[in-house]
């Protein structure tokens, strides 16, 4: 079909009266935006509006640990123990919920899933923080992040929490520079934003443009796009179905474009996003599963396509949507496309198993395989519990030598039936080296066997019930001539499987949605969550296990604490029971050492311990309690006796905790061994 303009253009594929509003948007978001960047001067493209540098923090470390987790193979059916995977995992990238990663061309690795951006560029051992210098208290934000063409990153952040800010950070490859810029633009409250850049060439205002990237989110609807031509201000508004519902409709098979359509597998968005590039100009858009009561797909546009379209095929854009459908029908699902020209899909028809299918023609033929679950899991309740992407060979930097097709998916387990399948995936860290006259030989401790059988053919351990379980699905050796897809699928299990999350709004441990991404090596990087940590993590999948030291810490340690309770009078005794996890894999009689950690006003009064076991810090305001050594794997349990100071200065707050243990000469919290306690008015002894 042809597309009939309502409007006059100049050639450029843009309508005037739209260009003149772009001009005018911009110049209004630059000089609304003037003093937001007081910490550095801005720059400002005449078309599109205002950047500022971004502050960048660099050398930033993370609580990390190496863990081991089961892979198993899928042969005939069955699912078939196949040796250990080993990952970093690396706390404190997210928010309470989620995690939001992607990784670009040079093998750096981005999560903005949190308060700041993070990038990786050695695989989680340090950390660069981007931020923004405005009124931005960064509390409990959310966003997304992109690979985009030419080297650079695209992101955006929501904050929420101080006045509803949305605000843009780009990555500019031939500046090596950072910059970010507020979007004015938008709907209120914007939560659980998602972005896709969409590679061109475009033409706006009589400019070639190399792509554009389109922000979706929002609440009630999220039908409305905002897109931006400079990867910082997002000033354009489109709706795709109201304008696909104006443009008419077109029923064709999918074409991609030809020049360098390789960056197709470098912008894949988070399958949410439910936007697929096509590169050329072109993109496809479905309504997403999460849309809210507000949606325009009740007017009957089931696809939208992006692009002017003729006849047969999709030449250049103009910015416009279109209705879409191929003549056999195109699914509404999650769905990617790659630097190859294929699309593909993944959707779970059931909790029981997903499908996966590929079409290397436009939609016009697929071929298809479905995989269940392993044993008695199930795909997790919530709406973006599974995400996948892909690499190929064509790639830029890929170091592949066969397509990869990663598909992450939370799951829990169902089954409360004895010896039913599968085991958790505990944690499997590394045992000390030992040294032979022969080799060096790694030994490892690892999780239950898994589904099926255990290493000794035995059975295998349940989990606790209910328990969730990560889970990556590897295919290699997809293959789209035929009606069926035949391909390898490993899965490994990322996490311990001792815990139930919710997705969504909810007092109980939340995990929003999953996602992954896929380095140029082909390793994969997802997001996890069990009880190492109150908040979902990354994991970094590492081609080999690293040396082990003597003792090797693989998990943070842990323990309770519990007293007497929260508020007391002046020279009142508080009775602290506590336990302490080292969590540490020990040499030969390993043990390390414990203490505790007081407010410096307080005392101690008896029990475990005497005041010859306490060392004052009164620069620091605290004193620690020495509660001698523990075995590595051991756990203490301690009882003793503090009193609460008096006097008419002493009402307040006082922070007791956390333990810590000693490794390696530094000292390490161990976690949930806190508390804050009060004292109130003076001292009760009637004798002061």
């Amino acid at each position: 079909m042809t597309r009939q303009d309502d409007g006059a253009t100049d050639g450029t594929g843009l309508e005037l009266d739209r260009r003149s509003l772009i001009r005018a948007t911009g110049a209004a978001a630059g000089a609304g935006l003037a003093g937001v960047g007081a910490s550095g001067a801005a720059t400002a493209d005449a078309e599109y509006g205002p950047r500022y540098p971004a502050e960048i923090d660099e050398g930033i470390e993370k609580p990390t640990a190496t863990r081991t987790f089961p892979v198993y193979d899928y042969r005939d059916g069955e699912y078939v123990r196949d040796g250990s995977r080993t990952w970093r995992t690396i706390k404190d990238t997210g928010n309470c919920c989620e995690n939001y990663l992607a990784t670009s061309p040079d093998g750096r690795i981005f999560d903005m899933g949190g308060d700041y951006l993070r990038v990786t560029a050695d695989d989680g051992e340090t950390f660069k923080e981007i931020s923004a210098p405005g009124p931005y208290p960064y509390a409990a934000s959310e966003g997304a992040v992109s690979a985009a063409p030419n080297g650079d990153v695209v992101v955006m952040d929501w904050e929420p929490y101080s006045g509803d800010h949305v605000v843009a950070y780009k990555y500019v490859a031939d500046e090596d520079a950072w910059y970010y810029a507020e979007s004015p633009v938008k709907t209120p409250f914007y939560d659980r934003p998602w972005l896709a850049v969409v590679p061109g060439p475009f033409t706006v205002a009589g400019e070639e443009i190399p792509y554009i990237v389109i922000q979706r989110g929002g609440y009630p609807s999220d039908d409305e796009l905002y897109v931006s031509f400079d990867g910082l201000n997002y000033i354009y508004a489109s709706t795709r179905f109201v304008e696909g519902l104006v443009n008419g409709s077109v029923e064709t098979y999918l074409e991609f474009g030809d020049r360098d359509a390789a960056i197709l597998d470098w912008v894949q968005p988070h399958t949410e996003t439910y936007i697929n590039p096509l590169g050329g100009g072109r993109a496809i858009a479905d309504e997403s599963v999460a849309t809210a009561e507000v949606s325009f797909f009740e007017f009957g546009c089931d696809h939208a396509i992006l692009g002017e379209v003729e006849g047969d095929s999709i030449p250049g854009s103009d910015l416009q949507w279109s209705c879409f459908d191929t003549p056999t029908g195109y699914e509404k699902t999650r769905t990617q496309t790659d630097g190859k020209g294929r699309i593909h899909q993944v959707e779970f028809p059931t909790e029981e198993e997903f499908v996966y299918r590929v079409s290397d023609d436009g939609g016009e033929t697929w071929a298809r395989h479905r995989q269940p679950m392993p044993g008695d899991y199930r795909l997790a309740s919530g709406l973006a519990l599974y995400d996948f992407k892909v690499l190929t060979t064509e790639a830029k930097n890929a170091g592949v030598d066969e397509d990869v097709v990663a598909v992450a998916v939370h799951a829990t387990f169902t089954s409360e039936e004895e010896g039913s399948l599968p085991e958790p995936a505990e944690e499997a860290a590394p045992e000390p080296v030992k040294e032979t006259a022969e080799k060096a030989e790694e030994e490892v401790r690892e999780s239950p066997a898994g589904p099926g059988e255990d290493d000794d053919g035995g059975d295998v351990e349940q989990p606790d019930i209910p328990a969730d379980q990560d889970m990556l699905f590897r295919f290699r050796d997809v293959d789209a001539g035929g009606r069926a897809v035949d391909p390898e699928v490993e899965v490994a299990f990322v996490g311990s499987a001792d815990a139930s999350y919710v997705s969504g709004v909810n007092t109980a441990e939340r995990f929003d949605f999953s996602t992954l991404a896929v380095a140029p090596d082909g390793r994969v990087v997802l997001s996890f969550a069990d009880t190492t940590d109150s908040n979902p993590m990354m994991a970094v999948e590492l081609d080999e296990k690293p040396p082990v030291d003597e003792l090797e810490r693989f998990v943070m340690p842990g323990g309770e604490r519990v007293d007497d309770a929260g508020v007391f009078t002046g020279g009142q005794t508080d009775q602290i029971e506590l336990t302490v996890n080292p969590n540490l894999v020990p040499a030969e009689g390993a043990t390390v050492a414990v203490r505790d950690v007081i407010p410096f006003e307080w005392d101690v009064a008896g029990g475990d311990v005497d005041e010859s076991d306490v060392t004052a810090d009164e620069e620091a305001g605290l004193k620690y309690v020495d509660l001698g050594t523990l075995p590595g794997d051991g756990e203490g349990e301690y009882t003793y006796f503090v009193e609460a100071p008096s006097g008419a200065d002493a009402t307040g707050q006082y922070e007791f905790g956390p333990a810590q243990i000693e490794f390696d000469g530094e000292w390490y919290d161990a976690e949930n061994t806190s508390d804050t306690n009060r004292v109130v008015g003076p001292s009760t002894d009637t004798g002061e």
